[in-house]
């Protein structure tokens, strides 16, 4: 069995193409699937939504942003100057926060309310990817349950294979540019090798703020952990559409 880990906090930027009730919406789909799931959610937000309960297949973990390890760490964030055509949306708490998705993954394998063999990570609003397809979604998020991966497996756009020639032809700085290599809505597999990426994860964070007093997009450090480590990952081939779960 499979468990969906998801998470939603509200209030870490601003965007002008979803508001936070688009959110909402978006994560409702995933909370009326049958598979079984995990949602850590904003305690302000559970406040609003009365009808958002445990049931047999879903629990509802209320957090906080400052639950997150990396605030411990923000006052050292002094240099975090990223490159960005929305700067609005791409804040230092979006940062954060979405460098928490390995965290929410450890927690869930820790509480592991349904006894599950494999995990897997799935953004809270992916229907968006799906062009609002409920049951093309519905359809994908049941067929991730036949699956069974010893690894991680995560979805790639661009081959991490071919970094030096990326960076050149985008002209990317992995510290201030976003990097594609990883798609970053989903990745899943053995819940071993998910608490090693958790930990690589948190110790990548933790030197870049340290030595680059800067974060970025989750897809770049796990880039980062993925060069120093690619026996723990298994790619396959993905772009920011229904691909990203179906060929998972």
């Amino acid at each position: 069995m499979t468990t969906l880990v998801s998470a939603f906090i509200a209030n870490a930027n601003q965007r002008s193409d979803r508001s936070v009730d688009d959110y909402i919406a978006y994560g409702k789909k995933i909370l009326e699937s049958n598979i079984n799931k995990i949602i850590f959610m904003d305690e302000d937000i559970i406040e609003k939504l009365p009808d958002l309960s445990h049931t047999n297949n879903t629990v509802i973990i209320p957090i906080k942003k400052s639950d997150n390890y990396l605030y411990a760490y923000k006052d050292q964030i002094t240099n975090f100057q990223l490159n960005s055509t929305h700067p609005e949306k791409d804040t230092l708490e979006y940062m954060i926060t979405i460098c928490g998705k390995t965290e929410h993954v450890r927690k869930a394998i820790e509480l592991d309310p349904f006894q599950s063999s494999q995990f897997i990570w799935v953004d809270f609003g992916i229907i968006h990817m799906f062009k609002n397809d409920v049951i093309k979604l519905r359809n994908a998020l049941s067929n991730i349950q036949n699956n069974s991966y010893d690894n991680v497996r995560i979805g790639s756009i661009w081959n991490p294979e071919l970094y030096d020639v990326m960076r050149l032809n985008f002209n990317t700085n992995i510290y201030k540019d976003i990097t594609w290599y990883f798609a970053g809505s989903v990745f899943g597999g053995n819940p071993d090798a998910l608490v090693k990426f958790a930990d690589l994860m948190q110790k990548q964070c933790i030197k870049i703020i340290e030595e680059k007093q800067t974060l970025m997009w989750e897809v770049n450090i796990w880039y980062q952990v993925f060069s120093e480590n690619k026996d723990l990952f298994s790619l396959y081939n993905c772009d920011h559409n229904s691909t990203i779960l179906e060929n998972y």
